[in-house]
Order: structure tokens, then C-alpha cells, then sequence
């Protein structure tokens, strides 16, 4: 054991048992209080007729203290945006206080502005939570819910969630419980159904901006919200960008891009504004030229600071709004139309509410590393992943998922055991088995010789991993559904039958295993959709045996429509996925059971 690890090993026992100490809660919430939440009984103003014409909203994301975000707040104000969207990063300087009178200098002290959490809210949440609740209950707002973390707001017509997602319990840093935000989403709009509907959250997804954030949302708050025919408002990264019409975001699939954009069940668009006043930044790994983007501006391209002015009930179409990116030196970098073709009634549409199951690593020998000589060892209180060349194997019992089902979204969680900010690149693969067997300890290549999914997943340039004495610094992977769906749909995987991953890779990631402490231990989180058991109509007399079950799998949902179609003049259903073959002993026990009634009712005529 070299002078390295030891000192690892050393540091993850002292810190473990000095820091959170024995019998922790397994998710603490540390000094952010407990939440703020409001439910003023005010009607909800979900109505469209009572949406100004050209009711003006300004949308921003990263704003700041002092002279230049000063001058995005005046341009709103000269803009006569009737209210704000604030997307996370208000001050930088920790400073409620001092956000609240520069926004009370120039808007005032009731002006209607509404604002989401953002990571630079976190050290002084509990001040920041105070001044947007006292700003609700001054304009009177018809909100519900947790106050910048999970909160819905019915105003004028508009329907805008204002969500932590990412930030709060995001996949870098687990700031509290779980808050359930994809269900709070798809509740909030089932609750205000209404024509125009935001979801803003302050993070973002890597291939969902063009600067040099990572992964720390999930595609599955995009989704969501695309789901429901949401406008999606972000911030984070310092540039501006806009995607076309989307079909889906996890796979970046375009519906169209022709104008207007098209908001309908399963149809949305992204933009990240980080262009408030608090710094602007160039484009990365040109991210900017992915084919999505309608719009992207930059350092790069000179940009400048601004906001995002959208006037909803444009020129009275009630279905029609116009948005402008505009600058403080007054230039347009950006203007286009939007096409609603939601309602107010949901049209019958419910969101589907998926199960969600986390299971945890339960004991030293089911988290286990080969190394390069191929010696398997158990019992390590610290995973080394990605590094040199040695595989990490998890293995996770009971996982109950049903067979065939639809994977929404699925991670690994690890909580860090050493700050390290070197290059990594891992490749995550499943274990390709109906059941996987407990591992072998202190034996030789007993990891690396077991059967592999052809499903891979690379989590490239894993984010900087940081280690804090006051919160446990918990870090996702990219979403393996396609690995969980490949092992759940073999055909003798079986609800509760046991899951084993194995992490490869390049670089240096260090990762608390069982033996560190179970609250820490790696975590598998899976969401997926149930399947409804088949419902078969009981038959006594039947007039000819009844139909087999179809042998052949379902049709295959039709793809996007053609870009020449932008405005669906139906509903986009939503996409549900079915399971390959459905069993066929229901028809053999119909069977059964329709000949076991018809005897006896024979057998009772004969007594009539």
C-alpha cells in the first residue's frame, strides 16, 4: 500500500467519524434552515382572460451588485416588462439585503418579481428565502409550494414553476432531502392548466449550453417540463442561447426549425440567460455549432449584456407570443415568435407518475475492486475510480423494477472521499445477467470475466470533485437507462433480482465505499414508468375460444414530423413505451376458467 492511499485511508476514517459521526441522518440539511413555505389562498390567476395584451415578462438569469446590473434592471423597467423571472445567481456577494434594495431602487418595493435558487444562493439561503416570501405576500402573488425551491405561481395568466432542481439536490452537492421536483412539475400544471406555462431552474445540462458547464440537472426536469408544453428559462453559464422547437431533449431531437417555436404536449424550447450583470464568458469546445441551437451569442461573438423581453398575448392573439434579446447598448441579438398551442383544460392529458427506487451498496463485499493483476479485494472504506486501470464492481440486490418497463431517468451517486480536480473520463457498463451473483473476495479476474452489456455510458470530464466538512458532497453520473433497460429486459430478470455495475475508466476519482459508512456508500436511483397489469374481461360463455394474445411487438410510435409541419393542429400524445411481449397465460386461464364454468352450468340444468 503506498504512502498515498494510506494517508487516504487515514483521512476517511478521521474525517468520517470526527465530521458526521456515527448513526447520521443520511441526508442532512445543514444551516439553511428549515423551508419557507407559502399558500396565501389567493385565487389562482390561471384564466386567460385576464392576460394583458402584450403582457410583458422579462426573463434574466446571473445578475450581480453595482453598476451594470443596475442598468439590465432599468432596460426591463424601459422595456415596461410587467414582471421578472429570475433564474438563480442574484448577487454574488451572499447579500440578500443588499439584492433587495437594488431591486427595490429601481422596480420598487411591490414590483411582481418572482425568483428561483441558484448555487450562489446557497451560503445565505435562509436570508434570500425571507426576502422573496416577504416580496409574495406584498403583491398578494397566487403562489404554492417551498419559496424558491418548489414553488408554482398562477399570475395574469402565466403559470411558472420556480425550481431548485440541480441546485438544491442536484448531482453535485446534496444541499437536503430529495424534493421530489420532476413530480412537483407535472402536479403544478395537471393543478394550473393554462396557455402559457415556464419552468425555470437555474442549472443546466452540458450539451443544453455552449460555455463549460457540466451535467447537473438531469435530462429528465427537461423532459418534464417539454412534456407539459413548458417554455424552459435557465441560467449558469454567462452566454445566451436558444434551442428550436424541441421533441426531445435528452436525445436532442428537433421537431422543427421553422418559426414560430411550438409549445404543445411534448413540444418545448431551452434558454440559458446568464447575461444579468455579473460577467460574461466566450464559447466552449464549440458547443455553440450543435444543430439544435437557433441562437448563441457570447464573448465570442460580442455579445453583451441584457435581458429576455417576451410579450405573451401578442397583438391580442391569446396563442401568440413575441420575444427579443435585448442588450444595455441597445442592440436586438435575438427576436423570434412563439406558437401556444396548449389549453386550458389539458385536453384529457395526465402525466404519467413514475415509481422511483434507490437502493443502496448494503455491504463491504458488494462494492469491490480488480485490480491490473486481477486480485479482487472487498472491504474498501474508499473506491478508486478511473484510476490505474482498476474496475470498480457494485452490486445492488433487490432492485424492483418491473420487467420490460420504461426507464425515465437513472443514475449512480457516489459521495466524494478526496477533493481531486484531474481529468477524468469513466465508462460505466452493466453487468449482462438475469440476476447477478455475489462477488468473490480475494479472488483473481472473478470481475473483469463476468458478461458485459453492449450498453455503455461515458461520463466525460467529470466535474471537479470537492470534499466539505459540512455537507456531503454527492456526485451523479450521466443517466444510464440504457444499461438498466438492456438487463431489465431479458427475459429472466425478475422484480428484485440483484443489478451489478462496473465503473472503468481514466484519471482519479476517489469514492466512500460501504466500509467508510452506509449513509455514503454508492447509490443506484432508477425512475421509471409502471406497467399496468393487463386487464382481461372475464368470459362464462363464450362463443368460441377466446383470441391469443398478439405475438408480434406494438407499432412503433411514429417519428417527429416533418419540419414543414410547425403547427400540429392536434395534440402530441404522449410517448409511452410497452413491454416487448406480454404473457400469455392470461388467455390459457380465460381458457380454463370458461370451461370450468360452462360445465357447471350444465351440470346445474340437469337439476332445473
Amino acid at each position: 500500500m503506498n504512502l498515498f492511499f494510506l494517508s487516504l485511508v487515514i483521512f476517511t476514517f478521521f474525517s468520517k467519524n470526527a465530521v458526521f459521526g456515527m448513526g447520521m441522518n443520511c441526508r442532512p440539511d445543514p444551516s439553511l434552515g428549515a423551508p419557507i413555505f407559502i399558500n396565501n389562498s389567493v385565487t389562482p390567476q390561471m384564466s386567460s382572460s385576464l392576460m394583458p395584451v402584450n403582457f410583458t415578462v422579462a426573463l434574466i438569469g446571473d445578475s450581480g451588485l453595482g453598476v451594470v446590473p443596475q442598468q439590465v434592471l432599468s432596460l426591463i423597467k424601459a422595456e415596461n416588462a410587467e414582471i421578472v423571472i429570475h433564474s438563480g445567481d442574484f448577487d454574488y456577494q451572499s447579500n440578500p439585503t443588499a439584492w433587495e434594495n437594488q431591486i427595490n431602487s429601481i422596480l420598487g418595493a411591490d414590483y411582481p418579481y418572482f425568483a428561483s435558487m441558484g448555487n450562489h444562493e446557497v451560503a445565505a439561503w435562509p436570508g434570500y428565502r425571507q426576502v422573496l416570501y416577504d416580496r409574495l405576500n406584498r403583491i398578494n402573488a397566487a403562489c404554492n409550494g417551498e419559496v424558491g425551491v418548489n414553488l408554482v405561481c398562477a399570475y395574469k395568466g402565466l403559470v411558472f414553476v420556480l425550481s431548485g432542481v440541480g441546485t438544491m439536490d442536484g448531482p453535485n452537492h446534496s444541499y437536503g432531502p430529495p424534493r421530489g421536483y420532476e413530480t412537483f412539475f407535472k402536479n403544478s400544471f395537471i393543478s394550473y392548466p393554462t396557455i402559457w406555462r415556464i419552468c425555470s431552474y437555474h442549472k443546466n445540462q452540458r450539451l443544453l449550453q455552449v460555455g463549460s458547464k457540466y451535467d447537473e440537472v438531469g435530462y429528465y426536469a427537461y423532459d418534464t417540463c417539454r412534456e407539459a408544453g413548458a417554455i424552459i428559462a435557465t441560467g449558469h453559464e454567462h452566454s445566451y442561447s436558444r434551442t428550436f422547437t424541441m421533441a426531445s431533449f435528452s436525445t436532442q431531437r428537433i421537431y422543427s426549425t421553422s418559426s414560430p417555436l411550438v409549445l404543445d404536449y411534448g413540444l418545448s424550447y431551452a434558454f440559458v440567460h446568464g447575461i444579468a450583470g455579473a460577467s460574461l464568458r466566450p464559447f466552449q469546445a464549440s458547443l455553440e455549432t450543435n444543430p439544435w441551437w437557433a441562437s448563441a451569442w457570447s464573448t465570442t461573438n460580442d455579445i453583451n449584456y441584457g435581458a429576455l423581453i417576451c410579450k405573451f398575448n401578442w397583438k391580442g392573439n391569446i396563442h401568440g407570443a413575441y420575444c427579443y434579446l435585448k442588450t444595455i447598448d441597445d442592440r436586438i441579438l435575438d427576436e423570434f415568435e412563439v406558437l401556444s398551442n396548449m389549453d386550458e383544460n389539458n385536453r384529457g392529458y395526465t402525466y404519467p407518475n413514475p415509481a422511483v427506487i434507490e437502493v443502496q451498496v448494503n455491504s463491504g463485499d458488494s462494492d469491490v475492486m480488480e485490480n491490473l493483476e486481477g486480485f479482487v479485494s472487498c472491504s474498501n472504506p474508499t473506491l478508486e475510480l478511473a484510476t490505474n486501470g482498476s474496475i470498480v464492481a457494485l452490486r445492488f440486490t433487490s432492485v424492483q423494477i418491473p420487467r420490460g418497463a420504461r426507464i425515465r431517468r437513472s443514475f449512480l451517486e457516489f459521495t466524494s472521499a478526496l477533493a481531486l480536480s484531474t481529468r477524468t473520463d469513466i465508462i460505466i457498463t452493466g453487468e449482462d445477467s438475469d440476476d447477478s451473483d455475489p462477488f468473490i473476495c480475494d479472488s483473481l479476474f472473478t470481475i473483469s470475466g463476468r458478461p458485459k452489456t453492449s450498453e455503455t455510458v461515458l461520463w466525460s470530464s467529470v466535474t471537479p470533485w470537492d470534499v466539505r466538512t459540512t455537507i456531503r458532497d454527492v456526485y451523479r453520473s450521466p443517466d444510464i437507462n440504457e444499461i438498466i433497460e438492456e438487463i431489465s429486459s431479458r427475459p429472466g430478470w425478475r422484480p428484485g433480482n440483484a443489478m451489478t455495475f462496473f465503473v472503468t475508466g481514466v484519471g482519479r476519482r476517489f469514492a466512500y465505499g460501504y466500509e467508510a459508512g452506509k449513509c455514503d456508500a454508492p447509490s443506484l436511483v432508477v425512475e421509471f414508468e409502471p406497467i399496468p397489469p393487463p386487464s382481461v374481461a372475464p368470459t362464462l360463455l363464450p362463443s368460441a375460444p377466446p383470441a391469443q394474445l398478439p405475438s408480434t411487438p406494438p407499432a412503433q410510435l411514429p417519428s417527429a414530423p416533418p419540419a414543414s409541419s410547425i403547427i400540429p393542429t392536434t395534440s402530441v400524445a404522449p410517448t409511452t413505451n410497452l413491454p416487448t411481449a406480454l404473457p400469455t397465460i392470461l388467455s390459457d386461464g380465460n381458457t380454463i376458467l370458461a370451461s370450468i364454468s360452462l360445465i357447471c352450468l350444465l351440470l346445474l340444468l340437469q337439476f332445473v
